[in-house]
């Protein structure tokens, strides 16, 4: 995907998502300017907590294939193939 292809594929999704996650890209984006290496430790709570509770659910077998994921996408939207 090119840079403005991506670019503009951001930009139209930044309309669709909630307080907590525009924080989160806000405090990524400033990280990157500032071209700090973040360690766990570095990164906002909210990052952090959600990293824990992926990893503890990994390890439940809380997880789903990409085919798994695009079935049901696919199921739920009435898309073909």
């Amino acid at each position: 995907m090119s840079v403005i292809k991506l670019r503009k594929e951001v930009i139209n999704s930044l309309a669709n998502v909630d307080e907590r996650f525009l924080r989160m890209v806000r405090t990524l984006y400033r990280s990157y300017a500032q071209n700090e290496v973040d360690t766990f430790e570095n990164l906002p709570t909210e990052i952090q907590d959600i990293l824990i509770q992926s990893r503890k659910s990994i390890k439940q077998g809380k997880v789903f294939s990409h085919k798994e994921v695009m079935n049901a996408s696919r199921s739920k939207y009435n898309i073909t193939e």
